[in-house]
C-alpha cells in the first residue's frame, strides 16, 4: 500500500475518473467495430490498434490532460472521416469530443497549475455532457411513444427478442415445452417496463435527490445491452457509462481510490510500450487465427462483444457498488454551483442544444429526408403521424417532395424496396436516398419509379444516362446530410434499430 498524503484527501478525482471511463469507452467502441468490420472485409478494423494505444496511454496516466486531449482528438478525427454518420452514437461521440477538447484547451490557456487545470477543464465540459445524457434518454423514450412500438419490427419486439435469445431464456423455456410469443402477457410486461425505465431516467438524473437511483438504473439497463453482437449497441452502452462518470461526486471517487489503495490487489496499468505490444498481439493474433480458421470470421462480432463485456462489466460493477454506497448528502454541491452551468465558456451549452436539435429534427421540417436513420420507427406516413404525443409536421421526404416509390425493377437490391417492401425495409424512399443507392449499383440498372405521386417513369442506365435518378448526390450534399439511411459499405438499408 502506497503512503497517502493529507493533500490527497481533498484532491479532485473527477477528471481522472472521466478520463479512465472515456479511455475504456474508446477501446470498447473500436473493439466492437473491429469485429463487425473485419467480418465485412472493411479496412476500418485497423483503427483498433491506435485506439488501444491512445486509450492505454490515458489509463496509464489518467491525470494527464494532454493524453486525454490526444485520445479525444483521435476519436473526433475518425468521426469526421466517417461522415455521413450511420448511427446516432457517432454523432454523440463527436459532440462529447468537441466539448471536451474545448474545455481542455481553455484550461491550458487560463490555468497553470496541473491540479487546477484538471478541475477547470472538467467544470467546463462536464455540465454539457450531463445535459447530453438527459437529452439522449429523453429522445430514446419519446421515440418509443408511437403506434408501432409493439409491432413485430418495433423496439418492443427487438428488446423482447434480445432478452429471450441472447440470455438463453427462449431455449430454457422451450426445454419444458412452453413458448413466449410476442402475443404473450410477459411480452407486454417486459415492453412496458422498458418503456417506463427509459422514461424515468431523464427525470431521475435531473434532480440531486433521485440522481443516485437514476445512475444505478442506468448502469443496470446498459448491462443488458452489452451482450448484443452489434457494432454500435455495445459501444453505446460504454458511451453512456463513460458519461455517467460526470454525475458522480468527487467524494465517491476518493472513497473508491482509498479502497483500492488499501486492497491487496493494487491496480498498476501497463506502460505505453506495453500497450503498444498488447494492441499488436490482439490484432496480429486475430489475423493469424482467422487465417488458420476462416470459419471463425462470422463469429467475430460475438467475440468482440465478449471482449467488451470482459472489459466493462467489472468497471460497471465497481461503479455500481461505489454509487450505491455514496450517502445522499454527497450528491449536493457544497459550492452552490448548478450542475448544468459550465464554470466558464457558457456558450459550450450550444453542443447539448445541437444534440437536442438532432432528435427534434425527426418531428419538424428541419430535417426530414431520412427519418428512420436515427430513430427508425419514427418515420411518418403521408396521411397521419405515427406518434402519440407530437403531431405530424412533415412527411419523410426531400424538401417539398412526397418521396419516391420503385414500381418495378430487376435489380436484387432495389427489389427490396418494391411495392410495400420487405420486412425491415421501408418501401418509401426519398429522392436523395434513391439517387445515392442507384449510384452505387454496378452495371446496367433499369427501374420504373414514381416520384412525388406523379407519373411513372421507366429508365435504363445505358439508354437514359442523363435521367436525374442516375445523377448521384454531390459531395457537399452527401456530407451536409449527416444521417443517411443507406450505408456506404453494404448497400443495404439498416434495420429499424
Amino acid at each position: 500500500m502506497r503512503p497517502r498524503h493529507d493533500s490527497e484527501s481533498t484532491s479532485d478525482l473527477r477528471f481522472q475518473a472521466f478520463a479512465i471511463a472515456w479511455a475504456l469507452w474508446t477501446i470498447a467502441r473500436y473493439a466492437a467495430v473491429a469485429g463487425q468490420y473485419f467480418k465485412q472485409g472493411h479496412p476500418s478494423w485497423f483503427l483498433f490498434i491506435p485506439a488501444v494505444m491512445l486509450g492505454g496511454m490515458v489509463l496509464s496516466r489518467p491525470d494527464s490532460v494532454v493524453r486525454l486531449a490526444l485520445l479525444m482528438l483521435f476519436t473526433l478525427t475518425v468521426c469526421l472521416f466517417e461522415l455521413p454518420f450511420k448511427a446516432n452514437q457517432q454523432a454523440l461521440g463527436m459532440l462529447v469530443c468537441l466539448v471536451g477538447l474545448i474545455g481542455i484547451l481553455h484550461s491550458f490557456l487560463r490555468v497553470d497549475d496541473p491540479e487546477s487545470r484538471r478541475r477547470h477543464a472538467f467544470e467546463v465540459f462536464a455540465p454539457s455532457l450531463r445535459i447530453l445524457v438527459v437529452i439522449v434518454y429523453f429522445w430514446a423514450f419519446m421515440h418509443k411513444l408511437n403506434w408501432d412500438y409493439f409491432s413485430d419490427d418495433g423496439c418492443a419486439f427487438y428488446f423482447y427478442d434480445l432478452i429471450l435469445e441472447k440470455y438463453g431464456l427462449k431455449t430454457l423455456v422451450g426445454m419444458v415445452g412452453l413458448s413466449l410469443p410476442p402475443e404473450s402477457a410477459i411480452f407486454l410486461v417486459v415492453s412496458i417496463v422498458i418503456l417506463l425505465w427509459e422514461g424515468a431516467l431523464p427525470v431521475l438524473l435531473l434532480f440531486t435527490r433521485t440522481r443516485r437511483l437514476g445512475l444505478l438504473l442506468m448502469l443496470v439497463l446498459h448491462a443488458l445491452f452489452m451482450a448484443v453482437p452489434d457494432n454500435f449497441v455495445g459501444a453505446f452502452s460504454a458511451t453512456m457509462w463513460a458519461m455517467a462518470a460526470c454525475f458522480v461526486p468527487n467524494s465517491t471517487w476518493l472513497r473508491l481510490r482509498k479502497a483500492l489503495d488499501e486492497s491487496r490487489f493494487g491496480i498498476r496499468p501497463p506502460s505505453i510500450p506495453t500497450w503498444f505490444v498488447i494492441s499488436l498481439i490482439l490484432c496480429g493474433g486475430a489475423l493469424l487465427v482467422t487465417r488458420a480458421f476462416p470459419a471463425i470470421i462470422r463469429h467475430l462480432p460475438n467475440i468482440s462483444s465478449a471482449f467488451i463485456i470482459a472489459l466493462w462489466i467489472p468497471v460497471a460493477a465497481t461503479m455500481f457498488a461505489a454509487i450505491a454506497k455514496t450517502p445522499s448528502t454527497a450528491w449536493k454541491r457544497r459550492d452552490g454551483r448548478a450542475d448544468w452551468i459550465p464554470y466558464s465558456l457558457k456558450w459550450t451549452l450550444v453542443f447539448p442544444l445541437l444534440g437536442f436539435m438532432l432528435g427534434a429534427m425527426l418531428y419538424s421540417d428541419i430535417r426530414n429526408e431520412t427519418g428512420f436513420a436515427m430513430f427508425s420507427n419514427m418515420r411518418s406516413d403521408p396521411d397521419r403521424s405515427n406518434h402519440f404525443v407530437i403531431p405530424r409536421f412533415s412527411v419523410m421526404n426531400d424538401g417539398e417532395d412526397g418521396g419516391v416509390r420503385i414500381i418495378e425493377t430487376e435489380d436484387e437490391t432495389l427489389t427490396l424496396f418494391v411495392g410495400e417492401g420487405m420486412r425491415r425495409y421501408p418501401s418509401r424512399l426519398t429522392w436523395f436516398e434513391l439517387r445515392r443507392l442507384v449510384a452505387r449499383l454496378p452495371g446496367d440498372v433499369s427501374l420504373t419509379y414514381q416520384r412525388d405521386g406523379g407519373e411513372m417513369i421507366s429508365v435504363r442506365r445505358e439508354i437514359d444516362p442523363e435521367d436525374p435518378v442516375f445523377q448521384p448526390p454531390g459531395f457537399l450534399e452527401s456530407r451536409l446530410r449527416i444521417f443517411n439511411a443507406i450505408p456506404d459499405d453494404d448497400r443495404m438499408c439498416p434495420c429499424r434499430h
